[in-house]
C-alpha cells in the first residue's frame, strides 16, 4: 500500500512536534514522571490554544487520533489502588485510593472536561491515577 504525500507530511510535521516538546528545557531536579507531566502538561496547552482556532470537528478529530495512539501518560504506582463505579444518581467514576490506610486523608474530585463532547475516566487515567500517588489523597474522576 502506498503512502499519499498528505499522510507522510502529517507524519513529518507530527515528529518535528514530537522533538519540540521532548526538548523543552526543564528544572533538573525533577523526577522522570514530573518531567514527563510536564512536557505533556506543556503539549496540551499549546495544542488546545490551536484547537480553539479551528472548527468543532478537529477537536474530534485530534482527540481521536490521540486516544488510538495512547499518547496519554501511562503512569502507574502500585501504592494506589483503583475502580470503576456508579453513583447512586448512575454517574460513572473512577475511584483512586492509596493503599496504605489512614483515617484521614485529602481528597480530589477531578472532572476532565471536554465539553460533553470527548474525553472520559480512562483518557485521563494516567494523570488522575499520578495525583493520587503524588498528593497521597483520594481523587474521585467523573466520566
Amino acid at each position: 500500500m502506498a503512502i499519499g504525500r498528505k499522510t507522510v507530511a502529517t507524519l513529518v510535521v507530527f515528529a518535528a512536534i514530537v522533538t519540540y516538546y521532548a526538548m523543552i528545557p526543564v528544572p533538573p531536579n525533577l523526577s522522570s514522571s514530573d518531567n514527563n507531566v510536564l512536557r505533556l502538561s506543556a503539549f496540551i496547552m499549546d495544542t488546545t490554544a490551536l484547537l480553539r482556532s479551528l472548527p468543532t470537528k478537529a477537536h474530534i478529530h485530534w482527540f481521536n487520533f490521540h486516544t488510538w495512539l495512547g499518547t496519554g501518560p501511562t503512569f502507574t504506582d502500585p501504592s494506589i489502588k483503583y475502580r470503576d463505579m456508579r453513583t447512586d444518581g448512575g454517574v460513572r467514576i473512577r475511584l483512586y485510593e492509596p493503599i496504605k490506610h489512614k483515617s484521614r486523608r485529602a481528597g480530589l474530585l477531578y472532572f476532565h472536561g471536554g465539553g460533553f463532547v470527548y474525553g472520559n475516566t480512562r483518557s485521563h487515567h494516567g494523570l488522575t491515577h499520578h495525583l493520587a500517588a503524588r498528593l497521597d489523597a483520594v481523587v474521585v474522576s467523573v466520566e
